[in-house]
């Protein structure tokens, strides 16, 4: 599916073993880091959809904008990291508790 102009726009930070996304994805700009990574502008007429694409970059990426979005990658990050810790995990993760040791 192409995206077109009026479709929200997302910005994602990849680092440098996320660099496919800017190959795979269609976008409007991909600007260097510092650190080997891409800070890449989208369109797309589904923006939650990229949570799935933020899960599967795990460390390798993060949605900066917009911040709802970002939110909710990262609230779906932890509710997926909690259920390898059993269903009180997924209860604290939901509630945002994290009682993990540091």
């Amino acid at each position: 599916m192409q995206p077109a102009a009026e479709d929200p726009e997302v910005v994602v930070e990849v680092g440098p073993g996320g660099r496919w996304v800017a190959e795979y994805y269609p976008h409007d700009s991909a600007d260097e880091l510092p650190d080997g990574g891409l800070r890449i502008t989208l369109r797309t007429p589904d923006p939650t959809s990229l949570r799935r694409l933020a899960l599967r970059l795990g460390r390798d990426g993060r949605i900066v904008s917009p911040s709802d979005l970002a939110d909710s990658a990262r609230r779906a990050a932890r509710e997926a990291l909690a259920a390898y810790d059993g269903p009180q995990g997924v209860v604290d993760a939901v509630h945002g508790v994290d009682e993990r040791p540091q």
